[in-house]
């Protein structure tokens, strides 16, 4: 009876072991969310419990990370091979990563304008949930897959290509941080910053000290994980959709997806609506080009 659960199919053997280890890993992350109450840190900007009912904040986090669970554990399917060393181990690692993603790289927007406390829920909440989540899918999917994975069908992967994925990277990551300025100054101007501006909107604009910072910050640090991102790319050019400017895009859009996205649907189920505009919009735009531009640039 064990081995009917043993599916052939990689994809539902990822899809299941990725909601189970995401319902663990969702309960995980509303004991994360009250500890930073606890300690102090402005959770997404909501007030503590009593203020903000638990059992709002339990619904949240659990079904948000149920969903991306699922489709993290799609993906882990498809990258299995790839993912370097063995069994449960892979499982940490890929988990690594997703907080990789979704919670250093967000840190790493907010640290530059001062907003340290915030920046510190996405690397304090985020790490024991994909900790756990990275074990247990490491685990699960070890189950469901037995012996049933034959090595020599295992998808042939590209000689890792680091100075490749560097340089396409770090071109495709200039002009990502070029238009993620360009994005934000928009946000800017349509007034959805209006909740947290000092000043009004045309008054950034004329400041060029603001514009400057601001356009030196995006570059900088879409830069950083251009680079990052660039050497990733060369590991999973095999596994991605699509020729060129599609495949990059699509490698993008992928990106997309656990970073902005993810951050956008948060802050909408928290009703912080101006933030989830800001950055569904602009990582949208800012990881399109990227890909786009990587997709392009990059040569086998």
């Amino acid at each position: 009876m064990f081995d009917y659960w043993k599916m052939d199919n990689s994809i539902k053997n990822g899809a299941v072991s990725g909601l189970i280890a995401g319902i663990v890993s969702g309960i995980v992350s509303i004991f994360s969310a009250l500890f930073n109450f606890r300690i102090g840190l402005a959770y997404y900007y909501l007030p503590p419990p009593p203020e903000t009912p638990i059992t709002r904040i339990a619904l949240v986090e659990l079904t948000i990370v149920i969903i991306w669970g699922i489709l993290a554990g799609v993906i882990y399917s498809r990258a299995y091979d790839v993912i370097p060393t063995k069994g449960i181990l892979k499982g940490l690692i890929f988990g690594l990563f997703c907080h990789l993603i979704m919670g250093i790289r967000t840190a790493s927007f907010l640290l530059p304008y001062g907003i340290v406390p915030l920046a510190k829920v996405w690397l304090i909440a985020g790490f024991p949930t994909w900790i756990v989540y990275g074990l247990l899918i490491g685990l699960l999917y070890e189950i469901l897959l037995g012996e049933d994975h034959d090595s020599k069908k295992r998808l042939k992967v590209l000689r890792f290509d680091v100075k490749n994925g560097m340089f396409t990277g770090a071109i495709a990551g200039i002009l990502a941080g070029i238009t993620g300025f360009v994005t934000v100054m928009t946000t800017i101007l349509m007034g959805i910053w209006a909740p947290i501006l000092f000043y009004e909107p045309l008054d950034y604009l004329r400041d060029i000290g603001f514009l400057a910072g601001q356009c030196g910050t995006h570059v900088f640090i879409h830069l950083i994980w251009g680079i990052i991102f660039g050497i990733i790319f060369t590991k999973v050019f095999n596994l991605i959709p699509g020729k060129s400017i599609v495949k990059g895009f699509c490698y993008g859009f992928i990106i997309y997806l656990f970073a902005g996205f993810h951050i956008a649907v948060l802050y909408m189920a928290y009703d912080v609506i101006y933030a989830a505009i800001i950055w569904g919009y602009t990582d949208f735009c800012a990881l399109a080009v990227y890909g786009i531009v990587l997709g392009y640039l990059y040569k086998k």
